[in-house]
């Protein structure tokens, strides 16, 4: 949440201050918004594949408790959801419990995933939690948007 708050925050604020001098349309701002949390969520799970499987070997256990970055890529992809767009504290907020759901639950394929070999096996089971979480949130947040059009 923190990783989130501080660059999509933070950029939203930059990115619409420009958009209030005329520089950018709204249009434009959602774009580049989300481009950025594309590749920061991108960046994120490819280092964390890389650092959980070297953090693997050294520790020499599978699925080490110290390894985070597979709950903050899989949390990241959950925050894709809307609100980038959609600032409501709402949003965030179940984007953040479906991704816990998600990862507790582990229904098909998740548990499965966790077979995979090293860095992959450690951050692939996060990253689909969060795709379901991404899923799951999008349409809450439609429905939300078909029921008060004008929030």
């Amino acid at each position: 949440m923190a990783l989130y708050l501080f660059v999509f925050a933070f950029g939203h604020h930059i990115l619409f201050a420009n958009h209030e001098q005329s520089r950018l349309s709204q249009e434009q701002v959602w774009t580049v918004e989300l481009t950025v949390a594309l590749i920061t969520t991108c960046l994120v799970t490819m280092i964390g594949i890389r650092t959980a499987t070297r953090a693997e070997r050294l520790l020499q256990r599978k699925d080490p408790s110290i390894v985070v970055i597979d709950e903050v890529a899989g949390q990241m992809i959950a925050l894709l959801s809307g609100p980038l767009w959609l600032h409501r504290w709402w949003s965030v907020l179940t984007a953040f419990l479906l991704f816990r759901l998600f990862d507790i639950w582990k229904p098909y394929p998740i548990r499965r995933l966790e077979g995979l070999e090293s860095g992959l096996g450690i951050m692939a089971d996060d990253i689909v939690a969060g795709a379901y979480a991404l899923i799951v949130n999008s349409i809450l947040i439609s429905g939300y948007l078909l029921i008060f059009p004008t929030a």
